[in-house]
């Protein structure tokens, strides 16, 4: 039997989403977290001084927002379809849990508009 060099194998495809959930995304989690960290020690320190950081913190905010959503999607609609397909192969894959690198999005911020805009002036 021949196999299609154009087809990729499930266990190419499993490697791939591992790579993808345990590198990237758990390495974007990393920063997300320590970049909202800092953002939130300057908004506490020099929010009422500098007003004019507010916008810097909106646009975290969406870009935060924007990342986690494209993470959850890629997480939670490609590469199940794409796993259950190789799971022919009688490959199992771990599914995500919270503590697990492929979850990103079980530590999404919460309220983390409310928790900068109270530190700027108006």
């Amino acid at each position: 039997m021949t196999t299609n060099p154009t087809v990729p194998r499930a266990d190419d495809l499993n490697a791939a989403i591992d790579r993808v959930t345990k590198t990237y995304h758990a390495a974007l989690q990393v920063q997300l977290s320590r970049l909202d960290r800092i953002m939130a020690n300057v908004a506490g320190n020099y929010g009422l001084v500098y007003f004019k950081l507010q916008p810097l913190a909106e646009l975290f905010i969406e870009l935060q927002t924007a990342l986690y959503r494209h993470v959850a999607d890629q997480e939670e609609l490609l590469f199940p379809p794409a796993s259950s397909d190789s799971s022919r192969s009688n490959e199992k894959r771990t599914p995500a849990t919270p503590s697990s690198p492929r979850s990103v999005t079980a530590s999404r911020p919460t309220s983390t508009s409310r928790r900068y805009s109270t530190r700027f002036r108006s």
